[in-house]
């Protein structure tokens, strides 16, 4: 060993003594400070350390539980400092002591909110190592709702709802209580605050005073988080009847041993004191308490009570009952035994009532006294008859008997008071528009028969040949009024707009506007739509309009008598680069989306007819629709059709149907889909009819046939324009919802016009007239408009001129062969080798 070694080898030596010296000393001679251990290294052993980080999935509004596995990886026992750290801030500094080949994990957590949605990078870091991962954090868990309640079952004044909220892993951002009505889009909504992170019971009650309707609702809770998660939970249905009982009731031989026949429209009890009887000088005549049923009234009962004695009398019946809903009504009966006489020209007058009377007019029955007419008055129709929905009755007046044969009656005049039946009645309508109606013996229904109505007397009076039933009613045959129409923000939209809004107000002074039965749509998916239907208005949002598109929305209000009334409106969304889209380049309402709109506005006449009716023919099976107007016949050509046919003709569509089945159909010049060059031929093409023909059968729908049409001469202007459209299946966007079919002209008459046309399917089916460019409408694979004619005439022309080329081109060479040759003026060179 040098003499430098030696040295080197002492002071190492020396070092080494004093660092054990030192750490003896204090106690802790198994640590090492960093310049110890940097003495150690010189020695080729020390502590090494690794780190790791795992996170796994979180949901916003749960920690982060990150997972940082330190590993001693040397030699020797030894600490570290660990810190854990986000994009933004240090969650954790540990220090961690390990020995050799050791290892240790921390649990490192970090709270999240629904900004942190997405992914969090996290650190792991030592001196000497450093560990990364990313953290994804999800959706919130979503709230939660439980516990859905109702009371009462069934109510004509509160009903409370209570439910139970769970907050997910977010506190909840908006929670409702809920009344939807199961007979029309319409809902009631009541928010509720709920507890920030534990569950909370709420409660809530809804007066019915504030419901649209009666019918029946069905409770339920609504939840949402601040990223749109919700749930909804229901409850059983609870019934809202806020309507009064009626009751049908007549009296029986009251002039003997009596009976009150009493039959509810919906169940009922009547206590042993809800009915009273009493006579004219007003002696109570009213049934025995046992002779009233106990419990629920469901269907027609007859009560036997004291009558009158002899030929004249009155008897007044009360009877008052209860429904479920614990709605109470009482109504008023009168049977009136009224003696007359027939004066010596045959006539008589029986005035059974106050307010009524009826002139008799007899054959053969003359010079009569003791007559006796039995006659009731009541406020509803006797059992066994019913009005129409669009009959408004008033008031009704049943002859029992009038003494006479049905020989003797010659006619009757009945006068009825109107300030002796129901007001509201008579001031719905217009006074002279009420008519007396009578319902026959035996019969069920009511007709109306001509009527007088006296302003001076304020009565109504009708002669008829046969007495009965009569009813004073008004019958309502006026639609409904739309008053008031708002878009929001307007019919023709920004690209931008997030949404549009449709709202009508309405009204019907008549029967009233019925929610179950009015309809308010729009032709885009269901899913983009919210609908709220009340009795004197609707509203409808769409949401996500796109650039381009055409929107069409129809509201049918329909009055509880079943008249309608029908509009529709036309929003349109800009392009994303212009104020407008044309009517050639608009995203239109699909076939689908067009027929629902249809179905709204109603058709002009349904057939249905068994496809077994068809006759068989020389080409098919030709099924006949003989009540139809626009079909005449169906031809299947191929296969065995089987089930039923519905054929549904709507006539001249309104305006928005047209425009949108015309710019779905228009082709530009060369069969593409149109520009907005091309869209002035929308407006140059007439749709006259659309007609839906829907079987039951799948296979028949799918089947090849021939589809015969008739078109109202008078309203085409020029018969070989006339084109058949069909739907077709959703398809590329640059293919048209609406394709012509080869359409000819079967037959022409002075009346109508017939069409036939071959389709692959049964579905939709449209009769424009276009302006005579057959370029405008795009035509299907399988048929086309007349331009096929054309088309074929030109490839001919284009054969014979090919032909009459070819024959002077041989001519031509032909005379050249016959001229004579010179030798010497002609070249004439081959070189096969040189060529090869």
């Amino acid at each position: 060993m040098t003499q430098r070694g030696s040295v080197r080898a002492v002071v190492l030596i020396l070092l080494f003594v004093s660092s054990v010296f030192v750490g003896a000393a204090s106690g802790v001679a198994d640590t090492q400070s960093p310049d110890q251990l940097s003495l150690i290294d010189l020695w080729g052993s020390s502590p090494s350390f690794e780190v790791s980080l795992t996170a796994p999935e979180t949901a916003a509004g749960t920690n982060i539980t990150a997972a940082v596995t330190v590993t001693n990886t040397g030699d020797q026992a030894g600490s570290t400092e660990l810190t854990t750290s986000d994009e933004t801030a240090t969650l954790n500094t540990t220090q961690v002591r390990l020995d050799s080949g050791a290892n240790t994990t921390i649990i490192v957590e970090r709270e999240t909110t629904v900004d942190d949605i997405g992914t969090i990078n996290l650190t792991a870091a030592t001196p000497e190592t450093t560990a990364t991962t990313t953290a994804t954090v999800t959706d919130p868990i979503p709230p939660a709702v439980t516990a859905v309640g109702r009371e009462p079952t069934i109510t004509n004044s509160n009903v409370r709802v209570n439910a139970t909220f769970e907050p997910g892993s977010v506190p909840i951002e908006n929670a409702y209580l809920e009344l939807a009505a199961e007979f029309a889009p319409v809902t009631r909504s009541v928010p509720v605050a709920t507890q920030l992170e534990d569950n909370g019971d709420v409660e809530t009650t809804f007066e019915v005073a504030e419901l649209p309707a009666d019918g029946t609702y069905t409770p339920r809770g609504v939840a949402t988080g601040p990223v749109g998660q919700s749930d909804t939970t229901t409850a059983r249905s609870v019934t809202v009847d806020t309507t009064p009982p009626k009751l049908q009731f007549a009296a029986a031989n009251i002039t003997g041993n009596s009976s009150l026949i009493v039959d509810p429209d919906e169940p009922v009890t009547v206590t042993d004191g809800g009915i009273t009887i009493t006579n004219a000088t007003g002696v109570d005549r009213s049934p025995a308490g046992d002779a009233i049923p106990d419990g629920l009234i469901t269907d027609s009962v007859t009560i036997p009570f004291e009558g009158v004695a002899g030929e004249n009398g009155t008897v007044t019946a009360m009877v008052t009952a209860t429904d479920e809903a614990g709605n109470r009504n009482t109504q008023t009966l009168t049977a009136a035994v009224t003696p007359y006489s027939i004066s010596e020209n045959g006539t008589a007058v029986v005035e059974p009532t106050d307010n009524s009377s009826i002139t008799v007019n007899t054959a053969g029955a003359v010079n009569r006294s003791n007559q006796t007419a039995v006659v009731q008055r009541g406020e509803t129709a006797p059992p066994g008859t019913r009005l129409t929905p669009r009959q408004v009755g008033a008031g009704f007046l049943t002859v029992s008997d009038i003494g006479l044969a049905d020989a003797e009656l010659t006619n009757a005049t009945v006068t009825i008071e109107l300030d002796g039946v129901a007001q509201e009645t008579v001031s719905s309508f217009d006074n002279s528009s009420l008519r007396i109606l009578r319902s026959a013996a035996d019969d069920t229904s009511y007709q109306p028969v001509a009527t007088m109505y006296n302003e001076t007397d304020h009565t109504v009076t009708a002669t008829v040949d046969e007495l009965g039933q009569f009813a004073v009613a008004g019958i309502d045959t006026t639609e409904p009024s739309i008053t008031t129409t708002n878009v929001t923000p307007g019919q023709t939209i920004p690209p931008t707009a997030g949404s549009a809004t449709v709202a009508y107000e309405y009204t019907d002074t008549e029967t009233g506007v019925d929610p179950a039965e009015t309809t308010l749509a729009a032709a885009v998916d269901a899913d983009r739509t919210t609908t709220q239907i009340e009795p004197t208005g609707a509203r409808i949002e769409i949401e996500q309009p796109t650039p381009g598109e055409t929107i069409i929305v129809g509201l049918n209000v329909t009055d509880t008598a079943g008249n309608s009334q029908t509009t529709l409106e036309q929003i349109r969304v800009a392009e994303a680069n212009a104020e407008n889209g044309s009517a050639a380049n608009r995203d239109l309402p699909s076939a689908e989306q067009l027929q629902d709109i249809l179905q709204l506005v109603g058709p002009e006449r349904t057939v249905e007819l068994p496809v077994t009716d068809a006759e068989p023919t020389a080409d098919g099976l030709t099924v006949r629709v003989d009540d139809a107007e626009t079909v005449s016949a169906i031809r299947f050509t191929e296969g065995s059709p089987g089930g039923r046919l519905s054929v549904t003709e709507y006539g001249a569509p309104p305006q928005p149907i047209a425009d949108a089945i015309v710019a779905s159909a228009v082709r530009d010049s060369e069969g593409g889909a149109a520009d907005s060059e091309d869209g002035e031929q929308t407006a140059a093409i007439e749709v006259h009819s659309v007609v839906d023909i829907t079987p039951t059968v799948a296979a028949t729908a799918n089947t090849t046939a021939t589809v015969e049409l008739a078109v109202d001469n008078s309203t085409v202007d020029t018969p070989e324009r006339l084109t058949v459209l069909t739907a077709t299946e959703p398809s590329a966007p640059q293919q048209p919802a609406w394709e012509g079919r080869e359409t000819t002209i079967s037959e022409r008459g002075d009346g109508e016009i017939t069409l036939q046309t071959a389709v692959d399917s049964l579905s939709l089916l449209a009769i424009v007239e276009t302006d005579g460019d057959t370029q405008q409408i795009g035509t299907s694979d399988a048929g086309g408009d007349r331009s096929g004619g054309r088309t074929l005439l030109a490839v001919a022309v284009g054969i014979v001129t090919v032909l009459l080329v070819a024959v002077l081109i041989a001519r031509r060479l032909r005379n050249k062969a016959d001229e004579e040759i010179d030798p010497e003026e002609t070249e004439f060179e081959w070189n096969p080798l040189e060529d090869s």
